[in-house]
């Protein structure tokens, strides 16, 4: 590590944060986690609000107003959109009671949206999306499959033929309300920042600057000046891990990334659970958000904090086929030829 003393105090916090998964992972249900997660980010809404309020911040109608209260507006987005997957679920997995996970949703949605997040918004939509996609029944996966691309070019087709604009449509959409503040081409400053990233790992591919030792004091004011806005970091978890690590750690983390998608989505088409689909919907979530964020990069945040939670619960359970295929080898290993045959057949 190029900072010893940053990589130790970086992954005592990694491990703490670790350990904390592995007990809540251990001692909650996935309903539970569902739960704590709106217990926590209303905890956080109200003291945000609470905050702006205060301050005289709060103000939604203004033009460039962006909901923070006391973190950056992407850092609230996070919660708000992890708040809104886990009140949408919690909806179904309830009998009684949907009406609060309903009116949780709401707020969140609408707190969601006036922090102008544009990748938090996406990536909950998306989310929610795959994991109903999943687990829908063939015939709406083709209808919507089929359906939906249609009727977005039709759409496309009307407008035209009113002759409005799109090019100026599209890139209100995309600015999500920020005005001059967003930045679509370069992503608010993240295209020239991934491609100055690449030269530093250029420098050191196979085994990086040590875990979470890229980003000293000397590096961050380094690529502020080159860049002429103040940078903490790749804006990318993806890029932070091969920054940190190399490519070497980068590889493992992208094969530990597959691992947990394919555990997860066999368990949704096994169970169609709105529990498990959470878990999947989460994972989406932080998968779409570490492309453009860095917080996923280490297990020390909220909304890396309840995905980890959720994905450990879930790969620490048993598939439903693997006790009863090893219950039926057992079995035809006792009995004759002729049985053993039928004994499979019917498993």
């Amino acid at each position: 590590s190029d900072a010893a003393w940053l990589t130790t105090k970086r992954l005592g916090i990694a491990i703490f944060g670790l350990l904390a998964i592995v007990g809540a992972a251990k001692h909650l249900s996935v309903r539970d986690v569902i739960d704590m997660t709106l217990g926590i980010g209303v905890i956080l809404l109200a003291l945000s609000l609470y905050a702006e309020l205060s301050l005289g911040t709060f103000t939604p109608f203004a033009g460039e107003y962006r909901f923070a209260g006391f973190v950056h507006p992407n850092t609230q987005g996070g919660a708000c959109g992890l708040m809104a997957i886990a009140a949408f679920f919690g909806m179904r997995t309830c009998q009684r009671g949907k009406f609060i996970y309903f009116a949780l949703l709401i707020l969140a949605g609408l707190f969601l949206v006036l922090t102008k997040s544009r990748t938090s918004f996406a990536a909950c939509l998306c989310g929610v999306f795959a994991a109903w996609y999943l687990v829908a029944p063939r015939v709406k996966q083709v209808l919507v499959g089929l359906g939906l691309p249609t009727v977005i070019c039709a759409g496309l087709m009307v407008l035209l033929l009113a002759d409005v604009e799109l090019s100026s449509s599209a890139s209100s959409a995309a600015q999500f309300g920020r005005g001059a503040d967003a930045d679509i081409v370069s992503l608010n400053g993240r295209v020239p920042l991934w491609a100055s990233m690449l030269e530093f790992i250029g420098e050191r591919p196979l085994l990086g600057y040590g875990y979470q030792g890229f980003w000293t004091p000397d590096r961050i004011y380094e690529v502020s000046i080159e860049q002429e806005w103040t940078v903490p970091s790749a804006h990318s978890a993806f890029l932070d891990v091969v920054l940190n690590t190399g490519l070497l750690g980068g590889a493992i983390f992208g094969v530990g990334v597959i691992v947990a998608f394919r555990r997860v989505i066999r368990r949704c088409l096994e169970t169609s659970a709105p529990t498990d689909c959470f878990v999947f919907a989460a994972i989406v979530y932080a998968f779409i958000g570490a492309i453009f964020e860095s917080g996923f990069s280490q297990p020390n945040g909220f909304e890396s904090f309840i995905p980890g939670v959720a994905l450990v619960h879930v790969a620490s359970r048993r598939t439903r086929t693997e006790p009863i295929a090893k219950a039926v080898s057992r079995q035809a290993e006792t009995l004759p030829d002729w049985q053993a045959v039928s004994t499979g057949g019917l498993a």
